[in-house]
């Protein structure tokens, strides 16, 4: 069994994470069914990046921190990584 991890996010992005729903994000057309705009795109890039593997739950709770330098307001997710937890905000 996979370990879960708490990991901050966009609240905004939860219909998107969780549903599939994206209808919420800035999008610009498909390509083969794959979204090729510009927030979707953002987001499925930094979700690789980041190793994450599956989301499985958001909290109900947010507040407000920076995410990638902006003020934002944030959500906790449940997450499972790719390869255990990564410590991808650690500068090398």
């Amino acid at each position: 069994m996979k370990k879960l991890y708490k990991e901050p996010l966009p609240a905004y992005w939860a219909s998107y994470l969780i549903n599939g729903d994206r209808s919420g994000l800035d999008y610009d057309d498909e390509l083969n069914n794959q979204p090729i705009g510009t927030e979707v795109a953002f987001i499925e890039k930094w979700l690789d990046n980041a190793g994450i593997e599956q989301i499985l739950d958001v909290s109900d709770n947010s507040y407000y921190r920076r995410f990638n330098g902006l003020l934002t307001e944030l959500a906790d997710y449940t997450v499972t990584f790719s390869n255990g937890a990564l410590d991808y905000t650690k500068k090398q």
